[in-house]
């Protein structure tokens, strides 16, 4: 099974949207590492006990067993800094990084609406 560290901010934890997007990476055929259940949070608070490191570290451990890295930004597309923190240590591993929702189905164009941008930006080409 292929792991995914899910990364969201606090104000999302145990929301409608936190929900969902556990909803849609279980059923893509995630395993999902969320750091918004009760085991995670009790080894992050036993691990800000024993260790005077960034308690940063303690996610990066998390993410260090995955396959693969998902995020949700705040509404306005802003990323906080610890999702940012995770999303560039999931970079720096090598991990492939998915944005939570996906808006590909908003930006996707039919022939028209194509032939029709793409007139209009000066590349239409009539063997398209």
């Amino acid at each position: 099974m292929v792991t995914v560290y899910y990364a969201h901010c606090i104000m999302t934890y145990d929301s409608l949207i936190e929900s969902i997007d556990l909803r849609d990476l279980r059923n893509i055929g995630f395993d999902v590492i969320n750091p918004n259940t009760q085991d995670v949070q009790e080894s992050f608070s036993e691990y800000r006990k024993n260790n005077q490191e960034s308690p940063m570290d303690f996610f990066k451990s998390l993410i260090d067993k995955c396959n693969c890295f998902a995020f949700r930004s705040l509404p306005d597309g802003n990323i906080p800094s610890g999702i940012s923190f995770e999303i560039n240590y999931a970079k720096s591993i090598g991990l492939p990084i998915i944005e939570m929702p996906s808006s590909v189905e908003k930006r996707m164009m039919d022939y028209k609406s194509t032939k029709s941008y793409l007139t209009e930006i000066g590349h239409y080409k009539n063997n398209i």
